[in-house]
Formats: C-alpha cells, sequence, structure tokens
C-alpha cells in the first residue's frame, strides 16, 4: 500500500540521516568490542571491496595491525571476530576474511551454543530419528528448565544393564544378541543412553 510505502522511505531516509547520508549496511559496526582482548588488531583501513557478507551481522570486521612493510605494500588482512565468542568465551572465535567470508560463515554455524547460525537466522534444529531426550534438546540449545532437567533427565544406567541380563536370561537369548546392528539400531532409536549403556 502507499502508506507502508511512504513508512519505509522514512524510515530508510532517518536512518540515512543517522549514519550522515550513508546506509546503515554498508557501515561497520564495533559496538560492544573490547580493544583490550584484541591488542593485535584494529578497525580496517578501509571496508571490504565486495557486497558486505551476512556474516558480519553476528561478529565484527577487524584489521591485523599493520608494520610499516604491510603499508608500503598495500596490503591489509582482515579478519571475522564472533560476537559471541569474543563477549562470553575466553576462545578466540577469530577467522581471517581476507579473500572470502566462508570460514566465518562455517563458524558461525556451528552447532554449538551461541551459534549455529545460517545467512537467514538460526538454523532450525533437527533432532535425531526417534525420541528426542532432555540430552539431545540441550545440545541444540533448547531453554530448559532446571526442574524439568532433574526430573526427567536421569538415566539409570546400572538398573538398565540389569535389567537388559535378566531379559536376556529369562528369555533365553544368547549374549551376542547385545552385539548385533538391529538390537542397536532398535535402542538408538529408543534412547541414545540406552544403546551407550550397553558394553
Amino acid at each position: 500500500s502507499k502508506a507502508a510505502t511512504i513508512a519505509t522511505a522514512e524510515e530508510e531516509d532517518s536512518e540515512e540521516e543517522d549514519m550522515g547520508g550513508l546506509d546503515a549496511r554498508f557501515v561497520d559496526n564495533f559496538e560492544g568490542i573490547n580493544w583490550n582482548k584484541l591488542q593485535q588488531y584494529c578497525k580496517p583501513m578501509r571496508t571490504l571491496k565486495g557486497k558486505k557478507s551476512w556474516v558480519f551481522n553476528y561478529g565484527y570486521c577487524v584489521a591485523l595491525r599493520r608494520s610499516a612493510e604491510q603499508v608500503a605494500d598495500k596490503q591489509e588482512r582482515t579478519f571475522f571476530v564472533c560476537h559471541w565468542c569474543h563477549q562470553n568465551t575466553a576462545s578466540s572465535g577469530i577467522v581471517e576474511v581476507s579473500t572470502a567470508t566462508s570460514s566465518a560463515a562455517k563458524h558461525l554455524g556451528l552447532d554449538r551454543r551461541g551459534h549455529y547460525l545460517s545467512k537467514h537466522g538460526k538454523k532450525v534444529a533437527v533432532l535425531p530419528g526417534g525420541q528426542s531426550t532432555i540430552e539431545t534438546a540441550m545440545r541444540k540449545g533448547v531453554a530448559i528448565s532446571q526442574e524439568v532437567a532433574n526430573e526427567l533427565g536421569n538415566f539409570d544406567v546400572q538398573g538398565f544393564r540389569l535389567a537388559a541380563v535378566l531379559w536376556l536370561v529369562e528369555n533365553n537369548h544368547p549374549l551376542r544378541e547385545f552385539e548385533s546392528k538391529s538390537f542397536r539400531k532398535m535402542l538408538q532409536y529408543a534412547n541414545p543412553a540406552a544403546e551407550d549403556a550397553l558394553w
């Protein structure tokens, strides 16, 4: 509609005014950066040549502080610094992006806390076939209350082993039953912890 078009144009104009006439998408954002953690880096002398990658929505673009030789050769090595790693962990989360951002995209796509991102935002967690457990859900970053985790998250390995051995004995099954692929697959489908509990 006409009203929506006008509102969008007004928003774009106000964003450009805030950035001194520049589109905010093209400006490097250093909000929240701790330069004390990045002693050997500085702001890049210029922005990257190509189209700004989506990875910089989740990280800073910094440059290696240059020596006199590098300045003379006009070489600038640029790096991606993961927002989450920089602000939450001791690990660096720093990846060189001088020629391509694919390594930064791979870092952001890692299946770990604060990551699992793509250019479209948070990836949808796909749980393996079978029953999802508290453990697999927590690994995928699903928020679970302490009360629920304590109530459901305790698999009794010794109790399961005893029940499995009694099942073998009472039903006169050979011990190799535990080693068969189909039996292991069935347990894995039911609960990965059960399959892991057997010797």
